[in-house]
């Protein structure tokens, strides 16, 4: 069996002869790095090219039976993975060194592992959770490819896709990183302390289901269940921001949507009844999120116009836009948040006086 240390050591003296200028870093990772090698293990290395000429010792070779990636990774990447942009963390976090070419490389090197370690830390638990919802909802995506494939294979194939999101999300819940490959790295996440009800059950139905069914019904639920666990921890971060810093100028803005709504109801115009019907509640529940209190968000989903929507008959969803209206402003009264009203222009006179907008 080769030693695959020992050609390691002949990549590096390549460098030290041929490209002593251009390589800032050497690093291996993986099993080999975590000491959990096999006789069929790879060996995982990388380097950190300084120049432009560095990357062209970028090779792929089979070595005795074994694929070696001799890979390189820009200064630049190596900073997205440190920041958790990339699910292949372990690569910077767990490297070991086997050359360098300055302490200066070293320390970059270091600074980056030392990222990697802020983003475990409280402070940066609401941007890993934020990092966490960017990969889970991608999920979706997956899925709809999955419900609209028709062979096995590549039924399967989506089932990879989806968990490796789902799983990748999971960790970066826990504010860490996966440390091995996929299928070997199940048992770390299967361990880790916030996950979804029945994980490790629901994935390996996902693997072993034999039919599309099994599949999406085992995958849904773990959606559903990842998708409460975000909501719930990305809740205990929500900021109770006030009613007026919240929602002033807001009402006196919308007003045209409301507006545009009647409009289109009394022309027989569905569409563009549809369209400012969805963005006046996209607008409503993103100021309300803000506010938290899921009482009135709540109150609020249930008045949503577009649940009276009927493109043959727009006066039920005329009435419910002016009933959404009416609550709303209510609401903006009995939590202090004041409206700017005027009826004529002399009025609106005096209003840019008192701003000081008007000198006569």
């Amino acid at each position: 069996m080769v030693d695959y240390m020992r050609m390691a050591e002949l990549f590096v003296d390549h460098i030290k002869r041929e490209y002593p200028d251009d390589i800032s870093i050497v690093a291996y990772y993986g099993s080999y790095a975590q000491g959990t090698q096999n006789h069929n293990s790879d060996f995982d290395l990388f380097f950190i090219p300084a120049t432009e000429r560095g990357f062209e010792l970028s090779d792929c070779i089979i070595l005795d039976g074994i694929g070696i990636d001799f890979f390189s990774i820009s200064w630049d990447r190596a900073e997205r993975i440190a920041n958790f942009n990339e699910n292949i963390v372990s690569v910077i976090a767990d490297c070991k060194l086997l050359y360098v070419r300055s302490e200066e490389d070293k320390e970059r090197l270091e600074s980056l592992q030392d990222i990697i370690r802020s983003y475990q830390t409280p402070k940066k638990r609401k941007a890993m959770l934020d990092k966490a919802e960017r990969v889970f909802n991608d999920t979706y995506r997956i899925l709809h490819y999955l419900r609209n494939s028709k062979d096995i294979s590549e039924q399967r194939t989506e089932v990879f896709h989806a968990l490796t999101h789902i799983l990748q999300s999971v960790a970066l819940i826990n504010q860490t990183y996966l440390k091995s490959g996929w299928g070997k790295n199940f048992k770390q996440v299967f361990s880790l302390p916030l996950q979804p009800e029945d994980l490790e059950k629901l994935v390996y139905q996902a693997i072993n289901a034999k039919s599309k069914k099994e599949m999406l019904e085992a995958l849904e639920k773990l959606c559903d269940r990842t998708a409460g666990l975000l909501k719930k921890e990305k809740e205990k971060f929500r900021s109770k921001n006030s009613f007026e810093s919240v929602f002033k100028d807001f009402y006196e803005e919308l007003r045209s949507t409301f507006l545009k709504i009647e409009t289109a109801c009394d022309n027989n115009q569905p569409e563009i009844a549809f369209c400012a019907s969805a963005m006046l509640q996209d607008e409503v529940k993103y100021c309300l999120n803000k506010i938290g209190d899921r009482n009135i968000i709540e109150r609020f989903s249930k008045l949503e116009p577009l649940r009276a929507f009927d493109p043959l008959n727009l006066k039920p969803l005329k009435s419910a836009a002016v009933r959404y209206e009416k609550e709303l402003v209510e609401l903006l009264g009995e939590n202090n948040v004041p409206i700017t009203r005027m009826d004529n222009l002399e009025e609106y006179r005096n209003y840019l006086k008192q701003r000081k907008y008007l000198v006569e």
